[in-house]
Order: structure tokens, then sequence, then C-alpha cells
């Protein structure tokens, strides 16, 4: 291809050399979101669904039509017109709506049928029940269940990270033995995005669940290349779902409609679920970005039509329920980089950012083009994502803008910047290496300007300003949230998840009977609450649960359900879930205060000592300078063994125990701390 056609279009991954493989074309029928054929299940209950067309769903509100399932198109207009909920047909929240027509799907229906009428006489007299094992409570491994009789689909799959008191551990992921006993109702698994927190568990928790999976394009790419990592025994089914023609997905009693919601990473998707008690809306990690780079905003229309419908709960990202206002736009960020340019315009620049933020990317790219310099790629998640986003048309590179780490040194520091992962601290991530000096590629020095464009994540501060430290050793100037105002620059990062305003934008939206914050800790769901309850809603209806506590809903109202079995998963290394709490008790001791070990050698024949126990001591005490707590532990060992009861054998666990708890006491009375004691006996 000449360079002269390379410049008429945006680069791709082809160009770059990032993957030679090229990207299939996605389909345009309905078979992408059409459910697959499963095998006969004699407890399915028999299609419900008539020939008859739904009707609306007045119910007193002007009659306006609830049924979307014509060939119409969505009526046209500003789409600013129908914020604040309705005006004056908007309804208290505490009423809810007083009628829900449920659709029902025979499994080769194509998805964009209208739904039909359905008998409720038998399906009223069940309980739909939602069953949070993740996610509430906390921040990640977010997962949430529907269970409806014999049907259960399950909405993310996520993971969190290790704490401090967890050593050697990789990854969390919920514990999901409640779904695993009940895995012949599971029907399907459906992503909101693909941030790890929702889509990372799916390599561990998908062998012990197998169920198709549906997600938009950007999410089942992502899910696509995770899973390539993994060696699993089955291929899993993943199945690309249109969230701006509205796919819906009916399995067993459920539809599931797919809504695009803006948020920090492509495709991010609102979920609307059909059951047989009314609509459930899960709004995924959302925000209500105004300027969206792509054009591509959050479809408030739908949710207001979803409103007028008819919407019996609204589970609703609880992160950022205690920030007031609005977030920003995300272009914001536009003027901040290219001001660090110019000011900097004779120095290497290298920035740093989450690498699941494509739009953060994209600014990069265009602030760097801007300023005339080549770009650098270093980190693998941030290759891998921004080969990924360049693929699908998420991300434009101007042609020439990306240079190979290596060849830096054939450029002026006034010509470079280089784009990175680590703005966390992360322990092995390309930015904390840099900061050590043990990066391969990129080597720190005197004049180099840095980017943090993040926000510090609550629990990383020790890890991020430890790493900053580094990186000013060096000689480096860091630019940073934290001291933009002493900068005199603007804003560094823009958050993913709604503040206060825009929640009360989408609780008018929506007009819900119930409301259950989701996505955040205890502190982040009370005040998610009280915005709702602020707004009108009977505290009967607003339920702030955690993990594990199901919640109930049928004809007659919403309440608390029985707890089941949740809890986290812990990965370390290979291992799934083979880590308990007893280990990390040893390794905290460990790195707390060592080991010391006991090595005992006994006559089999007369049960006494051979020769003095050896003794070794890690993370405890320097040997060389204890020679007396070395030989006062020797003579409790020898002792012990000394009045052993005759005929017990050495190597017995009661004759250890002795030997542990002894020399335990003594060593914690002489230093007060506790280090694990472990006594080794060999009989010879």
């Amino acid at each position: 291809m000449s360079k002269d056609n390379l410049k008429s279009r945006p680069l791709t991954a082809q160009d770059l050399g990032l993957n030679n493989k090229p990207e299939p074309q996605k389909q345009n029928d309905t078979k992408a979101t059409q459910p697959p054929a499963r095998a006969a299940n004699t407890n399915q209950r028999p299609n419900q669904s008539s020939n008859q067309q739904r009707p609306g769903q007045g119910g007193g509100r002007n009659n306006q039509q609830g049924n979307r399932g014509n060939n119409q198109g969505r009526p046209g207009g500003n789409r600013n017109n129908n914020r604040g909920g309705g005006g004056n047909n908007r309804r208290r929240f505490d009423k809810g709506p007083t009628k829900f027509a449920v659709g029902s799907f025979n499994q080769n229906t194509p998805v964009s049928k209208p739904t039909a009428q359905v008998s409720m006489s038998k399906i009223d007299a069940g309980k739909l029940k939602i069953v949070p094992l993740g996610g509430l409570g906390q921040i990640g491994k977010n997962l949430m269940a529907l269970e409806y009789e014999d049907d259960i689909i399950i909405m993310d799959m996520g993971f969190t990270f290790p704490g401090e008191d967890q050593p050697g551990i990789d990854l969390i992921v919920p514990d999901i033995t409640y779904l695993e006993e009940r895995k012949h109702k599971i029907r399907g698994i459906f992503i909101t995005h693909a941030h790890e927190d929702h889509v990372g568990g799916i390599p561990f928790l998908l062998p012990k669940i197998p169920a198709p999976i549906y997600a938009a394009q950007f999410t089942v790419k992502f899910i696509e290349r995770k899973l390539e990592e993994y060696h699993l025994d089955f291929k899993p089914e993943l199945h690309i779902v249109d969230q701006d023609k509205h796919d819906k997905i009916q399995l067993g009693v459920f539809t599931v409609e797919f809504i695009r919601i803006t948020h920090s990473i492509p495709d991010a998707c609102a979920l609307a679920i059909t059951t047989p008690i009314g609509k459930i809306v899960n709004t995924g990690d959302w925000r209500f970005e105004e300027q969206p780079l792509d054009g591509k905003e959050s479809d408030k229309t739908r949710l207001k039509e979803l409103g007028d419908e008819g919407v019996m709960l609204l589970m609703c990202d609880s992160t950022n329920c205690e920030q007031p206002g609005r977030t920003p736009s995300e272009t914001e960020i536009i003027e901040t980089l290219d001001e660090i340019m110019v000011r900097n315009y004779n120095k290497r620049v290298i920035i740093s950012c989450f690498g699941s933020q494509v739009t953060r990317m994209q600014i990069i790219v265009n602030a760097v083009a801007k300023a005339h310099r080549k770009l650098v790629v270093v980190g693998r998640s941030m290759l891998n994502n921004l080969e990924l986003s360049v693929k699908l048309g998420y991300i434009k590179i101007p042609p020439g803008l990306i240079i190979k780490a290596q060849d830096m040194k054939s450029y002026e520091d006034s010509e470079l910047a280089v784009i990175t992962t680590g703005s966390q601290g992360e322990e092995f991530s390309a930015l904390q290496r840099m900061g050590t000096g043990e990066h391969r590629d990129v080597k720190l020095k005197e004049g180099d300007v840095i980017v943090l464009s993040s926000s510090i994540i609550p629990g990383n501060e020790k890890s991020v300003w430890g790493m900053v430290d580094n990186l000013f050793r060096w000689g480096s100037y860091v630019y940073q949230s934290a001291t933009r105002q002493i900068d005199d620059l603007g804003i560094f990062h823009i958050s993913g998840h709604a503040n206060v305003d825009e929640v009360k934008e989408m609780i008018e939206l929506v007009r819900p009977k119930y409301y259950l914050p989701i996505h955040g800790e205890l502190h982040h769901m009370k005040h998610n609450a009280k915005i709702a309850l602020d707004m009108g809603f009977d505290p009967k209806n607003v339920f702030v649960v955690e993990n594990g506590q199901t919640i109930e809903l049928d004809k007659e109202g919403a309440k608390l359900g029985k707890k089941v079995k949740s809890g986290e998963v812990l990965i370390d290394g290979a291992g799934i879930g083979d880590v308990q709490e007893i280990v990390l008790k040893d390794r905290m001791a460990m790195s707390s205060d060592g080991v010391f070990m006991i090595v005992t050698t006994i006559d089999k024949k007369t049960g006494k000592l051979v020769t003095s126990p050896d003794i070794i001591s890690r993370g405890f005490i320097y040997v060389k300078d204890n020679a007396e707590i070395l030989n006062n532990s020797r003579k409790i060992v020898k002792n012990i063994v000394d009045t052993k009861t005759p005929g017990l054998p050495a190597n017995s666990p009661v004759f250890k125990a002795r030997i542990r708890d002894e020399v335990s006491n003594y060593l914690y009375k002489i230093t007060k701390r506790n280090p694990i004691v472990l006594p080794v006996v060999i009989e010879v």
C-alpha cells in the first residue's frame, strides 16, 4: 500500500503491526444476539406466548403506549427535551407502576421481534429473587443474579485485588457456591462493560457454571482476548448485541435489553430486564457524559421510555454518590494536556493512565499529534487495549505517530511522548519499574516530565506516593491531580461514575417503584439511598444490602429474603480457592515476626538426643547476635525430650506441639514477638 493511500484513512492495527489477523466482519442480522439452541429441559415450562400483539401499558399515564415492538423508528426531536422525567406526568416514586405486560419468546424467535402477551395465572405465584454475590458493600468483584423459579440469569462476573492482609494472593473472585448448586437453572450471563471488576472473574468462574455470555461488541472482543490467556477445556459461547438497536435476548422468563450508557470504556451498557413481576433496570457503571469524544451519548430517550412503561426496580451505581453536582466532561482534560505539552516543549513527556480508558487514550493520542511528537506505547494492557480499540475503530491514530521504544534514541526529547500504565503504583507496572530503574526500554533522566492522568484509588495512597518519590529521585517532575492547583493546571482525570445530580436525573428518567444502590462500599450505598429518600421515595421501597442478602419481589411488594452463602475465593497463581484463612494468617505472621525452625534428631532406640538441636531463624532474630536465645531454646527442647512419656513416638503430633508451645512462650516472653515456630523431629 502506498503512503498516500495510508494517509487517507485512520491507522489500523495491521498498519501498526500489532496483529496481522484480519478482524472478522460483524454480522448485521439477528444471529449475533439470538440465544443459542439449548438441550431439551424437562423442567422448562411450555412457551406461553400468543400471536396477539402486546398492548400499551397506559396504566393512567395519558394513554401513552409502552410497546416498542413495532417497526416504527424512535420519535424524532431533541433528546434533551425528555430530561426531567416527564414534567406534569411525573408520579410519586413510592406509588410504582400499575400494570406490567410481560413478553415470552420461543428459543428460535429472532430477538428483534415484539414481545407477546402471556397468561399470568401461573407465574404470578412465583417470586423474583435478587441475589447479590459481589459488588455490594465493596469495590469490585461485581456479580448479581436474578432468579425466578427454574430460571437464573447473571449480570457481570468481576474480580477485585487483594488487600495488604492477603499476602501472596493475586486476585479475588466471588464465592458462587449458590450458583453452582443451581447451575441447571442458569440461562445466560450478561456483561455491562469490559472493566476487570465486571469481567475479570470470567476465566475462573465460567468453567464452574458454563453459560452463554451476552455483551456489546467491545466487551465481547475484550473477553475473547482475555480468555485466550487461559486454557479452558471448553469453547465459551460469546454473543455480540447491538445496544443502539436495543437488541433483546429472551432466556426462560427473562428478556434482557441492552441500552447505551456512557462510562470510561467503549460500549458500556445498562440492562433492562423484563421479568414476570415487572421491569428491572441495572445501570452498570455509568455517568452522563454531555460531550462524549465519540459523539455517542447515553440513551436518555430510551431510559425515559422505560420509565413511561413502568419500572419495578432500579439498581444504580453508588461509586460517586458522595460527590456533589455532575462529573465534568472528559474533554476538559484536553486543555490540561495541551498546556503541559506547551510548557515542556523541549522535554520528554511520559503520561500514565488506566489501560482500559480508551477515550483518555484517544485524547492523549490527539495531544501528542498536535504537539508534533512521536508516541511510544509501554505496558502490556495498554498495548493490548490500544490494538483492540484500533481494530474496532474506537481509536484513530495518525499514520507514523507510533514508534517502538527501542527507536527513541533516534529522536530528541522534544520529539517524544510515552503513554504507559502504572498510575496506581502497581508493583510490576511499567511506570513503577521506570521509577526503580528496572524498566528495560524506558530509562528516566533529569528533565523528564511525568503526568499521572488519574486520581488515587482509596487504599493505593502509599504505593502511589512511594512511586512518585522514586520518579522525583531521577530528576523528573511529576504532574498529578493532587498538586494541580500548585501547578496552575486544569483537570487531569475524570471519573467514569455519576455524581449526585446525575443520579437524581437517572431516577427522574426511570421513575422506579423500588430502589437498590449497587457497586460500592456501604457508605457509598447509604449516600446513594439518601438521594432516593430525599426525592420522595418511601423508605420501605429503598434497600441497602450487602453481598449475600437477597431481596424478594412479587405482586404484593418487595422484602428482604434469606441470606445465602457469599464471600470471596482467593486466586493464588494457578490455584483457585485453595488458599484458606489459616494460610493467610501464616503468611502475615511470617511477614511480621518471621520463622523459627527447630530441627531435633532423636535416637529411636534410646529416645535421647543424638545431637544438640539445630535452629534456623528467618525474619525473626539475627542468629549471631542472639546466642543466649538459641541456647535457652535448645535447653527447652532437651528438657522436653528427657521428660517425654515412655512409648510416645518422637514424631507424634503431641510431642511436636509441646515443643512448639513451650518455645513460643519463651520467645514471646523475651522478645514480645510471635514467630511461627516449626518443630522438625527426625528419628534415627
